[in-house]
């Protein structure tokens, strides 16, 4: 509202008595003219549903993990076979405008499952900065450089984290990769920030990775510790592979035994 506007608006509730319908319209109109227009929200790539409204930064580390682990071929930037995509054409993508350099530094620093990683690579002759996501790729032929396990001494434990509700499905048919590429497990259940497990996680199924591999089944490792298996032909890591299940902050499920005779090892 221009300010010469807003004065006689306020001068003429000073000045003038108008009866008491008037003066309360006349404040209400002069309330609602004062009132700052809210900025535009930035605007995804055509395609991609607006984010939750948060801030800035979080804005851009949700374009980046869709970009850089589901997106990028759509978008038309090329990732490589192991997942990175050159720094100077993501940054001058339309859905990340406003990202650069200093605040894309921050947000792989800053992330608490450190799903990124920055580095420099040799592209034609020369040192370049690239980026990619650790882990979570749905990209055909990207393998996100993951680390084939070949025994469970490699890694301390393997443990997913549920619900209760999914636990009554999961306790049947076993775990299910759903839409990704692999189930995810983490190599703890400690500390305020997990990799591969969800905090409101209330069950927690331990894996016998040892007799699963032994069955044939492939494990990985991402860059980021998380623990990975595609499962079998129907993409499942059935109850068999179980060794133990515990409920979070309770102890051992109720009525639950592992399959065959008592928990195998995890060495």
């Amino acid at each position: 509202m221009p300010w010469s506007l807003k004065l006689v608006f306020t001068y003429m509730l000073q000045h003038f008595r108008p009866p008491s319908s008037c003066r309360l319209q006349l404040s209400i109109l002069s309330k609602s003219y004062s009132r700052k227009v809210p900025s535009a929200p930035h605007l995804p790539w055509p395609g991609r549903p607006s984010p939750e409204r948060g801030t800035e930064m979080i804005w851009l580390s949700r374009e980046l993990s869709y970009l850089l682990r589901h997106g990028a071929t759509k978008a038309g930037l090329r990732i490589r076979s192991d997942g990175y995509v050159e720094l100077e054409a993501l940054l001058k993508h339309r859905s990340l405008q406003g990202l650069d350099f200093d605040k894309l530094e921050t947000i792989v620093r800053n992330d608490p499952k450190k799903r990124y990683r920055l580095s420099k690579r040799p592209c034609n002759g020369k040192q370049v900065w690239f980026v990619r996501a650790n882990q979570g790729h749905s990209i055909p032929h990207v393998l996100g450089g993951l680390t084939r396990l070949h025994a469970a001494r490699q890694i301390t434990m393997a443990v997913h984290g549920t619900t209760m509700n999914a636990w009554n499905i999961i306790s049947k048919q076993g775990l299910s990769r759903m839409s990704r590429d692999h189930i995810h497990f983490a190599q703890s259940i400690t500390g305020e920030v997990i990799s591969g497990m969800r905090a409101s996680s209330e069950v927690y199924i331990f894996i016998d990775v040892a007799r699963a591999i032994d069955a044939g089944l492939a494990f990985y490792l991402s860059s980021n510790d998380v623990v990975l298996t595609p499962g079998n032909e129907k993409g499942l890591l059935e109850p068999r592979f179980f060794s133990r299940v515990e409920v979070k902050g309770v102890g051992p499920m109720p009525g639950w035994l592992p399959s065959g005779s008592a928990a195998s090892s995890e060495s």
